[in-house]
C-alpha cells in the first residue's frame, strides 16, 4: 500500500524488496489500512490516526437475541456501526421468541405474534386448521393441527392432513406403491399390486401347496409362483400330471380319483377337457387351467334339460360366488377379480354333485 511499518527498517542506498521510504502503517497486514485512508464505519482505523470509525455519525441499535432480526426497543445502544447481535430495527415484544416479531403472522394461539399489542386479533373470523408437515411432503399429519387466520397457515403446517407417516417424505398419499413392506401411498395396505402370492413346493415339482403360502416382494427358499398341488410330498402328483387308472390316486388333483380317461375336446374350450364317467352325470370343464385371467367354465349333463347351480370356494373353504339356474352347456366367465390361488368350483343338480379344481396365476 505504499506506507512501511516504522518499527521494521533497513538503511541502505537502494530500497530493499518489500520495503518503502514511507512509514506509518498501523496495520501492514491490510492493505485497504494506511495514513492518508478515507475513514469508513468498519470498526477499524483505516487511516492510522489512532482513531477507530471517528468520522461516522452514531445510530441506535437494539439487541437482537433470538436473530430474528428485530430488536428489543428496551435496550437502545447508540454505535457507529452495527455489531453482531445487534439490529437498527426495534419493535420486538419478545426477544426470547424467533417467531414473535412485527413481521410475524398473527396465530391462534394465545400469543401476540406480530407484536402489534393485540393477541389473536385474527382469530374470531376465517379461521381453518392446518396440519405439521415435519417431512416436507406438503401432507400434514392428522393428529398435529393448529388453527390460523384463511391463507395464513404457520410454517411448517399445511392444510392437507393424509399423512400417514410424516417422518418420511417418500411416503405420503400420491406416492407410487413399492414393494418395501410399507404403505408407501397411504391407503392403509401394504405392497398391494406389487407383491406376490408364493407356494411351498416340497417336493420341487414346479406346483406349490395352496395351503402353505407366502406373500411378499421375492420368493423365499422353496416358494414358487405357481400352487394347485394336491399332493406335495409326491412330484410324481399336480395339476400336471397325467391321470393314472387304478392306483387310487388323483395323480392331476382334479379332485377326481381314478377317472375313466376316455377324453374328447371340447369344441368351445380350447385345451379343456370332458371326462365321462358312468357314475358321474355332470362334468366341469375349466379353461385355461391354469390362468393369469377369468376362468371359463362349461357344465356338461347326460341330461341336457337340467338346471344347475355353481359354487366357487377359495382355498380356505369360503363360499365367494354363486350362480344358480345355469342351462347346460352354456359358457360361464368367473374369476376376473379373483386373486392368485387354488379356486373349488362346485356344479349341484337334485342330488348330483361335481367338483374341480381351478388356479388362478400371478399377472
Amino acid at each position: 500500500d505504499g506506507f512501511g511499518l516504522t518499527a521494521d527498517t533497513k538503511t541502505g542506498c537502494t530500497a530493499p524488496d518489500g520495503y518503502v521510504l514511507q512509514p506509518g502503517d498501523c496495520n501492514d497486514n491490510d492493505k485497504d489500512i494506511f495514513p492518508g485512508k478515507k475513514e469508513i464505519c468498519d470498526g477499524k482505523d483505516n487511516n492510522c490516526n489512532g482513531n477507530i470509525d471517528e468520522s461516522c455519525p452514531a445510530s441506535y441499535y437494539y439487541a437482537d437475541k433470538d436473530s430474528d432480526g428485530y430488536g428489543d426497543p428496551k435496550t437502545p445502544v447508540l454505535l457507529k456501526r452495527a455489531y453482531p447481535g445487534y439490529t437498527k430495527n426495534a419493535g420486538d415484544c419478545n426477544d426470547a421468541d424467533a417467531s414473535i416479531n412485527p413481521g410475524a403472522v398473527e396465530l391462534c394461539n394465545g400469543k401476540d405474534d406480530d407484536c402489534d399489542g393485540t393477541v389473536d386479533e385474527e382469530c374470531n373470523t376465517n379461521l381453518i386448521t392446518y396440519y405439521r408437515d415435519s417431512d416436507g411432503d406438503g401432507f400434514g399429519n392428522p393428529s398435529v393441527l393448529i388453527t390460523s387466520p384463511l391463507n395464513a397457515p404457520p410454517a411448517g403446517y399445511v392444510a392437507d392432513n393424509t399423512d400417514c407417516n410424516d417422518s418420511d417424505a417418500a411416503i405420503k398419499p400420491n406416492a407410487v406403491e413399492i414393494c418395501d413392506g410399507k404403505d408407501n401411498n397411504c391407503n392403509g395396505i401394504i405392497d398391494e399390486g406389487v407383491s406376490n402370492t408364493y407356494y411351498y413346493d416340497l417336493d420341487g415339482d414346479g406346483y406349490g401347496d395352496d395351503t402353505k403360502t407366502y406373500v411378499g416382494c421375492s420368493p423365499k427358499r422353496g416358494y414358487i409362483v405357481r400352487g394347485g398341488d394336491c399332493n406335495d410330498k409326491n412330484k410324481k402328483i399336480n395339476p400336471g400330471a397325467q391321470e393314472i387308472l387304478g392306483n387310487g390316486k388323483d395323480d392331476n388333483c382334479d379332485g377326481i380319483i381314478d377317472a375313466n380317461p376316455a377324453i374328447t375336446r371340447s369344441n368351445k374350450l380350447e385345451g379343456s377337457t370332458t371326462i365321462t364317467m358312468e357314475t358321474l352325470k355332470m362334468v366341469i370343464d375349466v379353461a385355461p387351467n391354469p390362468t393369469k385371467n377369468a376362468f371359463r367354465v362349461i357344465i356338461n349333463s347326460e341330461d341336457q334339460n337340467q338346471k344347475i347351480s355353481m359354487n366357487v370356494y377359495d382355498n380356505l373353504g369360503k363360499l365367494i360366488e354363486i350362480k344358480s339356474n345355469i342351462s347346460v352347456g352354456s359358457e360361464i366367465i368367473i374369476g376376473m377379480d379373483y386373486r392368485p390361488g387354488l379356486y373349488i368350483i362346485e356344479a349341484i343338480s337334485g342330488n348330483q354333485r361335481s367338483t374341480k379344481k381351478a388356479i388362478k396365476l400371478n399377472d
